[in-house]
């Protein structure tokens, strides 16, 4: 775990605040060591960083110091070419030039220097772990947490965009966060300042001029295997920070991930996350076991007391800086081992990029093309369409003009209708959703996915949309690591891999979209009633009833809080009422999860007093155990 802060040009009246700004993070992550806290300031250059100790981030190596300069590195790095350790500030310091062309993965990267005085910022290719930013007069203000720069800065008010996006789809759109002044770095990005510069020079390195929109056809089998050879290549050097997991679920991300890992011969514990009689846990046992993979079961914790209910809530806000629903709380309750020695965590997030079905569109969408207009009326239908119940209007606009803004960029950049959908899921879904979600858990663990690489996107891209919808990528991919594991049964078997067959297979599932294939269906459950697997819309349903009256209390208090702008009071007075039908709320759970996720934030994340430097008798920001250096 690694927090810090980093300006360029930053002004005099805020200097004296910058250590005492980056303490405060050490109340929201347990794993933070106090005694590591270190800072330079001199010139154009300002600095603090705090880590996490020896024990707990074993091989990782966050920031490397000279007498001229300094090295930061947050997350993930790997080296495609395995001549060096990316995940050690020391080597990536000795490697500078290389970079970022030769390493991928998730992570953050600062190089700073006193003479000539220079400030370097790489972030990875999707933006994927967040880097937040804010302007501070002529000055340039970074930091890994939203909340270091609320405290730094004194920045109170919520964005209108970040705010209104947040509620109206489930995320903070673009770079914007739930704070006005402060926004997101986006991915592919290497930022430079030099000697008397106030604005940076900002090189893409990544971004949609990489993406290939020619493809007419499947991968040729060397672009399989040139691919294969690369996302091995990326997770091989994961076992070298120490224990991995991975998750084994009834679906193909998962699945994919445990052949690049058997193959890359990467030692690691795959599990599977929820219920009994779930398929993601079914399947994922049998996988294991087919297979020989150790493999245990992780439970979500719905017998939890109040007080680690409590506690879980207000962990998930602060770690998360508002951006992650609690609907999401389970995951801050599976966190008894926050201080035990750090660990990698494969995730699957960035998978839909090749496989163009996240948002489950009527099966038309694939075979018939889609106009200017109609691509916008999609995404708004798709995004925003359902969680309307709880948004004014006023917020509701702007998140719809900026969809709509989205597919006028997206045309003018020449990409055409079909590809809204893996463009928005890249860099929307990806960027913003999921990079939120990594914060879930990075306080006591790294978070890695071979998905969100420049490889993976680059393929996503090279094949047509119908190939996509069909897996083509995660089928060819699987039966280049391992025939048998593609083989191995699925909870929604491969689509046909030839496009006459896919596309009967595609009129055949429009046919049950229809109504009057519901109809049937719905004849055919009253006959015989289907089998219902235990939902996680139902164990949240269980938690919001029982945190209920609190629930109200909380958010009916903040009578002056300015979110009222932004949210349908009535609605959701209504909706916290005791007396309104439990399925009501059940109706309007991910909206209702946001507001209340924004309502808790404000509490949570109040700006907090920092302390400056005194020369006298005063209290000083930091014990002696600080280490505070002038450059």
């Amino acid at each position: 775990m690694h927090c810090f802060v980093v300006a360029w040009n930053l002004p005099e009246e805020f200097r004296d605040r910058l250590e005492g700004s980056l303490a405060t993070s050490t109340d929201i992550y347990a794993t933070l060591d106090t005694s590591s806290l270190w800072s330079r300031q001199e010139g154009r250059l300002s600095v603090a960083s705090i880590q996490s100790s020896p024990a707990h981030h074993g091989a990782r190596c966050y920031r490397s110091i000279d007498s001229n300069g300094f090295t930061l590195v947050d997350g993930v790095c790997v080296d495609l070419q395995g001549e060096f350790s990316a995940f050690d500030a020391a080597q990536l310091t000795q490697h500078w030039s290389r970079i970022p062309a030769s390493v991928d993965g998730q992570f953050i990267l600062v190089r700073g220097q006193q003479e000539p005085a220079e400030l370097e910022i790489i972030t990875d290719s999707l933006g994927v772990l967040p880097l937040y930013y804010a302007k501070a007069g002529s000055g340039w203000v970074f930091s890994n947490s939203v909340q270091v720069l609320k405290n730094l800065l004194v920045l109170n008010e919520p964005d209108p965009l970040g705010t209104a996006s947040y509620l109206s789809i489930g995320w903070s759109v673009a770079n914007s966060t739930l704070v006005r002044g402060i926004e997101c770095l986006p991915g592919g990005q290497h930022w430079r300042w030099r000697a008397a510069q106030d604005q940076p020079r900002r090189d893409t390195y990544f971004g949609r001029g990489n993406l290939a929109r020619t493809g007419q056809s499947r991968l040729p089998p060397d672009a399989v295997a040139e691919l294969g050879r690369t996302l091995l290549d990326t997770v091989r050097p994961l076992g070298a920070l120490g224990e991995i997991e991975s998750p084994i679920t009834a679906g193909k991300d998962s699945r994919l991930m445990a052949a690049l890992l058997v193959k890359a011969g990467v030692p690691a514990m795959y599990f599977a996350t929820g219920s009994e009689g779930e398929p993601d846990m079914d399947m994922g046992r049998q996988f294991a076991g087919r297979f020989q993979l150790p493999f245990r079961t992780a439970y979500d914790n719905q017998s939890a007391t109040d007080a680690e209910w409590e506690d879980a809530v207000w962990r998930l806000v602060k770690q998360t800086d508002g951006m992650s629903t609690l609907a999401h709380v389970c995951t801050a309750l599976r966190g008894d081992d926050q201080l035990s020695a750090r660990r990698v965590h494969l995730y699957g997030a960035g998978g839909e990029i090749g496989r163009a079905n996240f948002f489950q569109r009527k099966a038309l969408y694939y075979l018939l093309p889609t106009g200017h207009a109609g691509a916008k009326r999609a995404l708004r239908d798709l995004m925003v369409s359902y969680r309307r119940n709880l948004v004014r209007p006023e917020a509701e606009a702007l998140a719809t003009r900026y969809l709509d803004q989205f597919v006028d960029r997206m045309h003018d950049d020449g990409f055409a209708s079909s590809e809204l959908e893996a463009l928005f899921y890249m860099e929307e879904r990806v960027h913003r959703w999921a990079g939120n979600n990594f914060r879930q858990i990075t306080s006591r663990r790294d978070v890695f996915t071979p998905y969100c690489t420049r490889a993976y996107a680059v393929a996503s891209f090279s094949i047509p949309l119908l190939y996509r919808y069909a897996d083509h990528i995660h089928y060819e991919l699987l039966g280049y690591l391992d025939r048998d594991m593609q083989q191995f049964p699925l909870e929604v078997p491969w689509y046909p891999q030839r496009p006459l067959p896919l596309t009967v297979q595609l009129l055949t599932r429009y046919y049950e979209q229809t109504r009057i294939a519901r109809l049937v269906c719905r004849m055919r459950n009253r006959i015989q009633r289907p089998k219902v697997a235990p939902s996680r819309h139902n164990e949240r349903a269980v938690w919001l009833e029982r945190f209920l009256p609190g629930l109200r209390e909380r958010v009916l208090d903040q009578s002056s809080s300015p979110l009222w702008d932004y949210v349908d009071r009535p609605r959701l007075e209504h909706l916290l009422d005791p007396d309104t039908p439990a399925v009501e709320r059940y109706r309007s759970q991910p909206s209702l999860f946001d507001t209340l996720t924004l309502f808790h934030y404000g509490l949570a994340c109040a700006p907090q007093p920092v302390l400056r430097r005194t020369s006298g008798e005063g209290v000083p920001v930091t014990s002696q155990a600080h280490s505070s250096t002038r450059i």
